[in-house]
């Protein structure tokens, strides 16, 4: 079916604007190096893209949680580096303070060493990452882990949690460990104790050092057993040796009430030597060896208690007695064992070999770390592979469209610039009494015309345009041919005068008078003006013909002057 114009130009204008859009994403990818991967341009490659951008979404997750594990776990492992090592110094202050040459002032300045460190040492339990969140407080992070008491006691005040982060689909890593695994579980041969309370153990032994005593022997054959206990039952224990032998004596002991002890040391009788009593007034008992041997004891444990205390609450006072159950010298307490320097020694020693096994587990977790790190990496350059070659451009190829769609673009607007104008309006008919008109009409001829004062020519037009008459603008000195002014040549007819012979315009004389040659006219004067030629033929109204050569001009002049 026909088209409009309109609809035409519109089309036109669209195509031309949709090849611009195009060589604009051209050179958008130019710059940018990648390619338009717009669902409406590329639905499958969008999809890719998608899929991956996903992908190393996912392994950017990953590599940020194991980046975020591994800081946690290489502060955690720098502070239970720092608590080994105060660990190590207490363990040689204790050494020091075993040997029985110091003496009671030596083995207090030890023990205010002691004391900091144990306090430097709770500090660096509490220790937060660069979040603020607490190394050893398993999931309690916002809070202080370790809280001190007015006793002076620790207390744990979080969890047995372990946190951990995602470090790949369904691969959970730690990122530490508890404060309960680290610091408060410390295996012991009387169980387990936390690192603050071994220190507390070694500082109440150096307090206690000249008060208490974990072994004793008496000489006489007669001792009495005081017993230091609370309202609940209480197990103590410990050996007891006489003139036959040891024994292990163990009794569950109340305030008030000593028949229990009485009852286990009568019951190892025969293998001691030694025969207890129970004492109604003193609420003690009274220990009598076969023949008058030593009695000696050692090994003195409490149950519940793990650690030395101070002051001493619990324990065994021993009075050496004479034969009438007189005191004999100054009574003396037995300490549970844990008040031996020794004793602290040894605990120290457990919480050195447990730091290096917490710290060895960091190291495992951080090994791990490592491992999915590298993994992860390795990874992350395949994706990013994946997508270089999904998103990024191909420079020659791009270039080689955009130059091509220019020129199909830049060819389309030049052939719809001329299509686009519209077509020039029909020439209006001259008058039929205009000069135009009588000069169309006869184009052989020259016209006097007398334009506002003034002689004019006619130039000769094509048939079907108008030209106005143009003046002229200064005296010529011949005739001359004026061509049309349009850019393109006239047909033969209307390119130059027609070479007729003169003739009147009443056609009654002078008819086919013949040319001549070129001498037998008269030169017109140089001076004599064009006007002045027609003015002075004497007839204003007549028509005359005219030639291009000088020939003409003098036949023009002389019949002018001559007629």
């Amino acid at each position: 079916m026909p088209i409009s114009t309109k609809t035409f130009n519109e089309q036109a204008i669209r195509g031309i604007a949709r090849l611009t859009e195009q060589a604009n994403a051209y050179q958008e990818q130019i710059a940018t190096g990648k390619k338009d991967l717009r669902p409406s341009q590329d639905p499958v490659a969008a999809a890719r893209l998608a899929s991956v951008k996903d992908l190393e979404a996912d392994v950017g997750r990953f590599t940020d949680n194991i980046g975020a594990a591994k800081t946690r776990l290489g502060l955690a492992d720098t502070v239970l580096e720092s608590v080994q090592t105060i660990m190590i110094r207490a363990n040689e202050l204790a050494i020091q303070a075993a040997n029985g040459t110091n003496s009671q002032l030596d083995r207090q300045a030890i023990r205010a060493e002691i004391d900091q460190l144990r306090e430097s040492m709770i500090g660096l339990a509490n220790t937060a990452d660069d979040r603020g969140q607490a190394l050893f407080g398993g999931f309690v992070m916002r809070d202080t882990p370790f809280v001190k008491d007015r006793t002076g006691a620790v207390t744990y005040a979080g969890d047995s949690g372990q946190s951990a982060v995602l470090a790949a689909d369904g691969l959970m890593l730690a990122t530490g460990i508890s404060g309960a695994d680290a610091f408060m579980r410390v295996e012991t041969p009387t169980g387990p104790v936390s690192v603050f309370d071994i220190f507390a153990s070694l500082s109440a032994a150096l307090d206690t050092a000249d008060e208490a005593e974990t072994s004793m022997s008496l000489s006489g054959g007669r001792a009495r057993l005081e017993v230091a206990t609370g309202r609940d039952p209480q197990l103590h224990a410990f050996t007891i040796t006489g003139p036959l032998g040891s024994a292990r004596i163990s009794a569950e002991l109340v305030a008030g009430a000593t028949d229990a002890l009485v009852d286990a040391i009568n019951a190892t009788s025969q293998a001691t030597g030694l025969q207890a009593t129970a004492d109604t007034n003193t609420q003690a008992v009274i220990l009598t060896a076969q023949g008058g041997g030593t009695i000696s004891f050692h090994d003195y444990h409490i149950a519940g208690m793990r650690v030395a205390t101070t002051p001493i609450t619990t324990g065994m006072t021993i009075t050496p007695l004479d034969g009438q159950n007189v005191a004999s010298g100054p009574g003396r307490i037995l300490a549970d064992a844990d008040h031996e320097i020794g004793k602290s020694i040894g605990m120290i020693q457990s919480g050195i070999e447990h730091l290096a096994l917490q710290r060895a587990r960091i190291g495992a977790n951080y090994n791990a770390a490592d491992i999915q790190s590298e993994a992860l990496a390795r990874k992350a350059l395949v994706v990013a592979e994946t997508r270089a070659g999904i998103e990024d451009a191909d420079m020659a190829e791009v270039i080689s469209k955009l130059q091509s769609l220019l020129v199909n673009r830049d060819a389309a607007q030049q052939v719809f610039a001329p299509l686009h104008h519209a077509p020039p309006k029909a020439p209006k008919e001259p008058h039929r009494h205009s000069p135009s008109h009588r000069l169309a009409a006869h184009p052989h001829r020259l016209s006097r015309l007398h334009h506002r004062g003034r002689w004019h020519r006619a130039t000769p037009s094509r048939p079907g345009r108008t030209s106005r008459p143009r003046a002229s603008p200064r005296p010529c000195s011949g005739l001359q041919h004026q061509r049309p002014t349009s850019h393109r040549r006239a047909p033969p007819h209307q390119d130059r005068w027609p070479r007729a012979p003169f003739r009147k315009h009443d056609d009654s004389a002078h008819r086919d008078q013949g040319r001549g040659s070129d001498s037998a006219l008269p030169l017109p004067p140089k001076s004599l003006l064009w006007h002045e030629v027609l003015s002075r033929s004497g007839q204003h109204s007549g028509y005359w013909s005219l030639g291009r050569s000088s020939l003409r001009q003098r036949e023009i002049w002389y019949y002018a002057n001559n007629n």
